[in-house]
């Protein structure tokens, strides 16, 4: 394969791109959207980062004023955990606009995340927010299919085809030649906005170190490369195949339809219907009942204490809890605690079980359609993903576990048994406690959550690469 050939056949699909007004009118419109998108989304970004970092610092301002008080009713006034979110959710929101950004944490109750930015908008906002993945994933292949439909079939149309036929140009050198010019004009059309965003991404990303979210940067321009250069290869491959260009245009579209629109819907759908969940009301009344009946710790005298309560006499060889060394009111509530919190990471657990099994036809559909595998590969590099969610939620619990039963630990050792509904510990202890701090996972962990998106992007590269190289030019 000559690449002189190549060359000239891309710089003659490039100038015939650029002569057709609607698709350099189209090419425009989707850069200056790219551009708005990137505006919009960053200043929304932006405006959540600073309510976030506002509503943190005044709730550790709370904490930190609290009085002198007994042990428990500071585990009872509680703390919030406040997610910091990542700064490529300007480009891709993923799962932010429905997933809360904080929790409430307090003694014996695991609460779920809330104040999620889809709750306080307009229903609209369940349709899809504008953003540059948005952009690139959606609309972008839409305007790579109607430049894509007319490479081959316009010069079979016009009698050029031949031409090139009897001035040996083989088939390879005709098909790569327009995918490259057709890549060449795209990437004219969308790189500046592009590269401003990558710069942005870059250098505004908050608290991410600067090498981790260089490495999510090109991780992403890699794979929207592979993803963009999929529909143009399948988008020439199709205009080879078909009799005329309206052909094409409709088989293309009938396949972005699938990949874009339906799938997308009908995989979640089915996945719900083959693993139905049980509703926030029928899992918490589960869940309370288990926990009442390993004990509350409020009850020192509840029969589930018993055990330990004897064990705790017979160490110390004392026959009442009053002659203890150390508060059993404050071990009941330790242990009450232990129980509930192992309860619920055990219903946790099984209900992630669940949703796992119900995300699962759309991963593995990743396999078979490429907007699948960017979209889970998009929103797993930019943190936004349903598996970064999760992540959050078991810090914001490991951290909630941690203060309570440190709380409980000065309740057994400084609060005396016969004294504790009215003594009080100084102020000064609650000064100590640090506040929740988010830890953003590693970009091998995010990747190892993704193999199916990642082996669907490779694969459908792959076999629309090979497509063309293999396709014979018919004249």
């Amino acid at each position: 394969m000559r690449a002189e050939i190549v060359a000239l056949v891309a710089r003659k699909e490039l100038t015939l791109a650029w002569r057709e007004r609607t698709i350099r009118g189209l090419g425009i419109v989707l850069g200056l959207l790219l551009a708005a998108s990137l505006a919009v989304s960053w200043q929304s970004q932006r405006a959540a980062r600073d309510v976030s970092t506002r509503l943190q610092s005044m709730a550790e301002e709370q904490w930190r004023a609290q009085p002198d008080r007994h042990p428990h009713r500071v585990a009872h006034f509680g703390s919030f955990a406040f997610r910091d979110r990542s700064a490529l959710g300007a480009f891709d929101i993923g799962v932010d606009s429905f997933a809360g950004n904080a929790i409430y944490l307090e003694a014996h109750v695991q609460n779920s995340a809330n104040f999620a930015q889809a709750r306080e908008a307009t229903a609209l906002l369940r349709f899809g927010q504008l953003t540059p993945a948005f952009v690139l994933q959606v609309l972008v292949p839409l305007l790579i299919i109607f430049m894509g439909c007319a490479a081959v079939t316009r010069e079979r149309e016009c009698g050029t085809l031949p031409i090139l036929v009897v001035q040996l140009v083989s088939s390879r050198e005709i098909l790569l030649g327009k995918a490259v010019g057709i890549a060449t004009a795209i990437g004219l059309l969308l790189l500046p906005t592009c590269a401003v965003t990558a710069l942005l991404l870059h250098f505004l990303a908050g608290p991410t170190p600067a090498p981790h979210a260089l490495l999510r940067v090109a991780l992403l321009v890699v794979a929207y490369t592979l993803y963009l250069a999929t529909w143009i290869l399948l988008g020439v491959w199709a205009s080879n195949r078909a009799r005329t260009t309206a052909q094409a245009l409709l088989g293309l579209l009938g396949v972005w339809m699938v990949c874009v629109v339906f799938a997308p819907k009908l995989l979640p759908s089915l996945g719900e219907w083959l693993h139905p969940s049980p509703s926030r009301p029928e899992f918490e009344l589960r869940l309370s009942e288990e926990v009442v009946k390993g004990g509350h710790g409020h009850n020192p005298g509840d029969p589930q204490f018993e055990a330990a309560k004897r064990a705790l006499l017979k160490k110390h060889g004392v026959a009442k809890v009053d002659d203890l060394p150390v508060n059993f009111k404050g071990i009941a509530m330790k242990l009450g605690e232990e129980h509930s919190a192992a309860t619920y990471q055990r219903h946790y657990w099984a209900l992630q079980r669940i949703y796992q099994a119900q995300n699962r036809l759309s991963e593995w559909g990743a396999l078979l359609d490429p907007f699948l595998g960017i979209r889970g590969f998009s929103m797993a590099v930019s943190g936004t993903d349903y598996h970064h969610f999760a992540d959050f939620e078991r810090q914001a619990e490991a951290h909630r576990y941690a203060f309570i039963q440190k709380l409980n630990e000065m309740h057994i050792h400084e609060v005396g048994f016969r004294t504790d509904g009215d003594q009080r510990l100084s102020r000064d202890h609650w000064q100590a406690f640090p506040p929740f701090v988010y830890r953003h996972p590693s970009v091998p962990w995010a990747l190892v959550h993704i193999g199916p998106a990642v082996a669907g992007l490779l694969i459908w590269f792959g076999v629309a690469l090979a497509a063309c190289w293999r396709a014979e030019v018919r004249a």
